[in-house]
């Protein structure tokens, strides 16, 4: 037989094989997708169902634990990340940690999209300073910021989208209020890598005001912020687990927030340490990774403002530069303030969410000091 004909004779049989391999990898194929698997929350991997105790199975997979990861105690994924605050939670001048308190310590700035310290903002004053002390452009009305944010996130700037969803949510610099398109400018912030418009989401679907609730939801995009540094989102994690019943994991949430800074989580462990379900250790590390914080968020200029006011700081803007009174009232309409977000207690033994966004500088901050309503099956003191 010639060559030709030896090869012709032997592709039957390689056809054959061929059918056979794609028969057994057919078969393999459909067994493993017969079986249920899911993922660890600690080590990543994609186990089968029997991997995971009865309790672990029933648990979402940012919290789930393999029986390998339980019994060599790793930690979640979600415990090791965000324990520490992002460079863009510093101001821009000073480089200092940015307050977490709500009290318009800090001052966002439309024309260059950073947000300062109102010492830095002091500082700039006292030198006869009008214009933003960081790009030096000057002060934009609500109108002139307006158009300044829209270019920026036209041209995908993220600070700028997350900032013009808040404007959309609100309905402020003239825009007619659009949840839905707020919703959507923070997804795309979200994509951008934005913390705070998860958080935002977050707190949107917790609440389930302007849109459908899905705490599902909420949980998730809380989790995705806690993971890049978010303290508030960190905090409301606690919040959720503490009204859940989930003592152990809610604690582990307050001590990473209380270690950034976040006072009301340092509370929350106090009233854990006199209910018997924190440790006498757990609460002296938060105080002290609490105080180092604080520590850090301090400055002469900082004091100085935060005893002075923003109301003290106009004027003295105002007079430094020789300009008239009316000065203050434009600078009050111009200001925009990131209020750090706040915690507000429904009643004895109650764990309140919080929420907090770039807001104009005024009243309003006030007006959305709102927080979610939690419930508390056993009950912390507080």
């Amino acid at each position: 037989m010639n060559i030709r004909g030896a090869l012709q004779g032997k592709r039957p049989q390689y056809r054959s094989n061929m059918f056979v391999t794609k028969k057994w990898s057919s078969w393999f194929r459909l067994s493993r997708e017969s079986v249920s698997t899911k993922t660890c929350g600690a080590c990543e991997r994609e186990l089968p169902d029997e991997s995971y105790s009865v309790e672990q199975r029933g648990l979402r997979q940012s919290i789930r634990r393999c029986e390998e990861c339980v019994a060599a105690s790793n930690q979640l994924v979600l415990m090791k990340k965000g324990r520490t605050r992002s460079e863009a939670d510093h101001c821009s001048i000073c480089c200092l940690p940015l307050p977490l308190d709500a009290d318009g310590s800090t001052l966002f700035k439309a024309c260059c999209m950073n947000i300062l310290c109102n010492g830095c903002t002091l500082a700039a004053a006292n030198f006869g300073m009008e214009d933003c002390p960081f790009c030096r452009v000057p002060t934009p009305d609500e109108s002139q910021a307006l158009v300044m944010i829209k270019k920026l996130a036209d041209a995908g700037d993220p600070l700028a989208v997350y900032n013009l969803g808040t404007k959309y949510e609100y309905g402020e610099y003239g825009l007619e209020k659009d949840v839905t398109r707020a919703v959507e400018l923070y997804e795309r912030a979200a994509e951008l890598g934005v913390k705070e418009a998860h958080y935002n989401i977050g707190v949107l679907y917790d609440e389930g005001t302007d849109v459908e609730k899905d705490v599902a939801k909420a949980i998730r995009h809380y989790e995705s912020a806690a993971m890049g540094g978010d303290v508030s989102a960190r905090y409301n994690l606690g919040s959720e687990e503490h009204n859940s019943g989930n003592y152990d994991l809610a604690l582990q949430h307050f001590l990473i927030s209380a270690k950034m800074g976040d006072e009301d989580s340092l509370g929350m462990i106090k009233a854990a340490f006199m209910d018997g379900l924190a440790s006498k250790a757990d609460y002296a590390t938060a105080l002290r990774g609490y105080r180092e914080s604080i520590d850090e968020m301090s400055s002469p200029d900082r004091d100085k403002a935060k005893s002075l006011g923003f109301e003290e700081i106009l004027r003295t803007a105002a007079h430094n530069l020789k300009v008239p009174e009316r000065w203050m009232e434009q600078s009050r309409r111009r200001a925009q303030d990131w209020t750090a977000p706040t915690a507000a207690v429904a009643g004895a033994g109650q764990c309140t969410k919080r929420r907090g966004q770039m807001t104009a500088a005024g009243d309003e901050i006030a007006e959305r000091r709102a927080a979610t309503k939690g419930h508390d099956p056993k009950g912390w003191r507080l």
